[in-house]
């Protein structure tokens, strides 16, 4: 899908927290083995979703990060989405772009850090950008 001339109907990908607007993966310093991200609802968006990851140059350990999938908003019973990984190594910063088709997708998904390797130290982050569906401004 090529995006133009969309106007207001291209935004961020946001999910939400506690009733907080969030986006996919805040910025923050990785501290656990295993860190969830905010729940996103696809069905408020149609065709691609690009993931915009970045993360910065860490001194140790190694992250990878994924997307799951879930019909349940809780996202009980998640998967992983296939083809949907980005590894992120100590001495190196990572910039990467993954694409998902919300209309190919269970209804929720999240982004999911993985500390595979101990000791990583520098912030990650991941913003979603897609397309409303029905030209509509999303609402959390």
């Amino acid at each position: 899908m090529t995006l133009h001339n969309l106007g207001t109907q291209v935004g961020l990908v946001e999910g939400t927290t506690a009733g907080t607007t969030v986006v996919a993966f805040p910025a923050q310093v990785v501290t656990a083995s295993v860190t969830n991200a905010n729940i996103i609802d696809l069905n408020k968006f149609e065709g691609d979703i690009l993931f915009i990851v970045t993360a910065a140059s860490s001194t140790s350990g190694v992250i990878t990060i994924t997307l799951n999938e879930s019909d349940a908003s809780n996202m009980a019973s998640d998967s992983a989405v296939s083809g949907v990984s980005v590894v992120s190594t100590a001495g190196s910063a990572t910039k990467d772009v993954f694409r998902i088709n919300s209309n190919e997708r269970k209804r929720y998904c999240r982004v999911i850090v993985t500390e595979s390797t101990a000791g990583y130290d520098a912030a990650v982050a991941v913003v979603a950008v897609g397309s409303h569906k029905y030209g509509l401004p999303v609402q959390p």
